[in-house]
């Protein structure tokens, strides 16, 4: 059933129903002394004949819960010391606006998002906030776009992870961010222009992050990509902001070595007295170089090289170094000793550096990738052709890394010299998703490939 009037509507307990409420030329107050659902499926549409009317007031005590209920608001929201538990949609039209915002008074997006309609340079063109929070604090967007007018919505959750499927992230981030995820997406994809400010407080903030060295990242889905970093705005609660935004998604915010290189593969080998290094990274952030570090014991290391990187980047790269050993002199060199240990020194910008593991290189005979490695189907469903030559019969491993470099496959095929073709067919527990595959045996590896798998 529909519901219509004319002046003002007060609720001051529960609703449950089914129709719609048209508060045409009224204000409806939902401001019970107590916690209120307003629950399925019940559509509140308050229609604006001028600017004095269509207000939705929420007040009272206690949380007001939007249970599977649409609701737009084409004058103002009013919010006054209590919080809206959002788990629906909360649309705020082109002529609205929201008065009000803290850390007594906010939206609480847990299941539902706000929408702020008609951004932009023809339409709302200064700061617009989206009072947002979670059930643990309040994190507010201030969006500026000064770019094609667009409808935006805004939703913060609590944790912050290293990739996103969506709004489902996987491998959490345990150190050197702040623990919400703000989720930012426009209606119409292009032609914005925009500023966003993430607000958060000294509670959200996880091991290891300094407000004075931060910065705002967007997820790309498989990897973060930062901004300059620089000192935080505020004293608890702190702000960022990013400017020149026009792709959106997932937002965070880190310091230091947030989110890191992804290092998918570090191998090598000795022959004639070098030692070739190889290693591939499947994202970079404010990424300078690589150090590359030696040892003779596995205790005391040396720089001995450095190798540029890519600063910020999404895509495989590879990296290849070559170290010289003919001009050690120390003993273990001299008696024909060549077990080498190697590392990388992983060098930010910002003068933040992270190692590698340490790998062991030792003399390799008879064993080369002739050729690069070629896999097909790409993409591929549940089964794969792989080709590849060797200089000598040996067994392999076709190597699977996934988006945010966890192998997920180590399959042993026994080769022989010169071209192999092998058919891989039992595939079907990898999930659908990006991938990195090569081929590895006794140290070396193949460059990497990426894979898509439908």
């Amino acid at each position: 059933a529909n519901l219509s009037f004319f002046g003002n509507l007060s609720l001051n307990y529960g609703v449950n129903g089914v129709g719609n409420l048209f508060a045409t030329n009224g204000t409806v107050n939902i401001s019970g002394n107590v916690p209120q659902t307003i629950s399925t499926p019940f559509h509140i549409s308050l229609v604006k004949a001028n600017t004095s009317i269509g207000n939705l007031n929420i007040g009272g005590a206690g949380d007001k819960t939007f249970d599977n209920l649409k609701t737009t608001v084409v004058n103002s929201l009013n919010l006054s010391n209590v919080n809206i538990v959002l788990n629906d949609t909360l649309v705020i039209a082109s002529t609205g606006s929201i008065v009000g915002g803290s850390s007594s008074s906010h939206i609480k997006t847990l299941a539902g998002r706000l929408i702020q309609n008609g951004i932009g340079s023809t339409g709302r063109n200064g700061a617009i906030s989206f009072p947002v929070g979670t059930s643990s604090s309040y994190n507010p967007v201030i969006l500026t776009n000064s770019g094609t007018t667009d409808n935006f919505s805004v939703k913060v959750i609590n944790n912050v992870f290293d990739s996103y499927s969506g709004e489902t992230g996987s491998l959490t981030v345990n150190n050197n961010a702040v623990n919400k995820t703000w989720f930012i997406k426009e209606e119409t994809v292009g032609g914005s222009n925009s500023s966003i400010t993430l607000q958060w407080n000294s509670l959200d903030e996880l091991s290891g992050f300094s407000n004075a060295n931060s910065y705002v990242s967007r997820n790309s889905g498989t990897a973060w990509l930062a901004s300059p970093s620089g000192s935080a705005s505020g004293s608890n609660p702190y702000t960022r902001t990013l400017t020149g935004v026009n792709t959106f998604n997932a937002f965070g915010v880190g310091s230091g070595g947030t989110l890191p290189v992804k290092l998918i593969s570090f191998a090598g080998s000795i022959e004639n007295k070098i030692s070739y290094l190889t290693w591939a990274t499947s994202s970079e952030i404010n990424n300078k170089g690589f150090e590359v570090e030696r040892s003779l014991n596995g205790v005391d290391f040396e720089n001995v090289g450095y190798v540029k990187g890519n600063g910020n980047s999404i895509a495989i790269n590879n990296y290849v170094f070559n170290d010289n050993l003919s001009t050690i002199n120390q003993l273990p060199i001299a008696i024909g000793i060549t077990t080498i240990y190697y590392r990388l020194k992983q060098l930010d910008f910002d003068g933040n550096f992270e190692y590698s593991n340490t790998i062991v290189v030792k003399e390799i005979e008879g064993i080369e990738f002739e050729n690069n490695i070629v896999i097909s189907p790409n993409p591929f469903n549940n089964e794969l052709q792989v080709t590849y030559s060797l200089q000598n019969a040996n067994a392999v491993n076709l190597v699977f890394i996934d988006a945010v470099g966890r192998q997920v496959l180590n399959k042993t095929i026994q080769s022989v010299k010169g071209t192999n073709n092998v058919t891989i067919n039992d595939l079907e527990l990898l999930k659908a998703g990006v991938y990195f595959a090569r081929i590895e045996s006794d140290g070396l590896v193949s460059k990497s490939i990426k894979m898509v798998k439908h």
